[in-house]
């Protein structure tokens, strides 16, 4: 380190290494000002809250400790260099194994810069001054804000879900568990996984296996599964040996995982499919539209979208199978509130096509003739 930094001293008398100083240290300064003007702006809406009757705390210093010694060292040294000084080098090289040492101090208390209380006392505002590490995946935390902004979760979860029935899962320390709608964790994080709450019950994961618990964190289907879905109209898709069957909210099948396919219920029925073609069965696991088509969508509005063979168009059926709006579209999606997107495809008029087909037809005989003819001259023919 020591030949490194009589180097740098040496070296800093040069043109090169003049420049290579007096510029980082101009992005520096800018970049001092930029983060002047950052504090500043936050200051001053933390007087304006202040003087309306809120709260603030301070917890800045430490955050700029890093910024003030790598920029002011930047600062100096370009001015050593500009006045052509011994030394510009050792200061550069100081400045930035400080700051090395603030931020890695800053790591292990992640401090923020400012916290504010609004007048009413109803939320925090917090502005964040994370060093650049903490923006990294590992790192990252996720929070909660309700709709007028206040913060209700702070930033500790490492991963989440949206709230579902009051309640949100969340990961924390590499385990998943629920907060309610002020933050509170009410199921402790305990498993591998957890979904969203739907119909009173959750999917939760264990050792690969995924089951149910109710929202006060009871398991009640323990978790037996490959793969589970959430609850839909009282049933919900499960799987195992790679084949689906649903089961009610006491754990039993309707019939057993026998499905290669399976939607959720939706309108009384629900899609499956065997050897490659769907069908429709109802809440008993009777089929009650015959396993025929090659796509089908969930029913909707009493409709549902649906592709006979494969490379035909999207139609709507009824619930006896049958097509109410014939097979017209090249994308059929599902009905809300009486309306469906769907999308045609406008086909090319005849004489362009023969066009194309002429092109490529003459460009494919003018390329076989080139390959030829190169592949003689190539042999020594020509």
């Amino acid at each position: 380190m020591y030949v490194g930094l009589a180097m740098a001293i040496r070296f800093n008398r040069t043109k090169v290494l003049r420049g290579v100083v007096l510029g980082v240290s101009a992005a520096g300064v800018v970049h001092f000002l930029s983060s002047l003007a950052e504090w500043g702006t936050a200051l001053a809406a933390a007087s304006i809250i202040r003087m309306r009757g809120g709260e603030i705390y301070f917890h800045m210093f430490i955050d700029a400790i890093p910024t003030i010694v790598l920029l002011g060292g930047f600062f100096t040294a370009g001015v050593f260099a500009w006045k052509k000084k011994k030394g510009a080098g050792l200061i550069l090289i100081w400045s930035i194994i400080a700051t090395g040492v603030f931020f890695a101090y800053d790591a292990t208390n992640n401090n923020w810069q400012m916290q504010v209380m609004t007048p009413d006392k109803r939320c925090h505002f917090r502005y964040y001054n994370w060093p650049w590490y903490n923006n990294t995946i590992k790192n990252s935390r996720w929070g909660y804000i309700d709709r007028t902004g206040c913060v209700v979760a702070a930033p500790q979860m490492e991963s989440d879900q949206y709230f579902s029935e009051g309640l949100a899962a969340v990961e924390i320390d590499d385990k998943w568990g629920y907060i309610d709608e002020d933050g509170q964790i009410v199921i402790e994080p305990q498993f591998d996984w957890g979904s969203d709450f739907s119909e009173g019950l959750a999917v939760v994961g264990t050792d690969a296996k995924y089951g149910y618990i109710d929202v006060d964190g009871e398991v009640v289907i323990e978790p037996q599964f490959v793969w589970a879905d959430d609850f839909s109209e009282g049933l919900a898709r499960v799987e195992n040996d790679d084949k689906r069957g649903f089961i009610d909210r006491t754990g039993k099948f309707l019939n057993r995982p026998h499905f290669d396919k399976a939607r959720r219920f939706s309108g009384g029925l629900a899609a499956i499919r065997l050897d490659s073609e769907y069908g429709y069965i109802d809440k008993t696991g009777k089929v009650v539209i015959a396993v025929q088509f090659y796509l089908s969508r969930d029913f909707s509005d009493g409709l549902a979208a649906a592709m006979k063979k494969f490379g035909q168009k999207w139609g709507y059926i009824d619930k006896t199978g049958e097509f109410v709006i014939p097979p017209k579209f090249d994308y059929a999606g599902s009905f809300t509130n009486g309306r469906a997107r769907v999308k045609k495809v406008k086909a090319m008029s005849r004489p362009v096509s023969y066009l194309l087909v002429i092109g490529f037809g003459v460009g494919f005989l003018v390329l076989h003739k080139r390959l030829q003819y190169y592949s003689k001259v190539k042999g020594g023919a020509v």
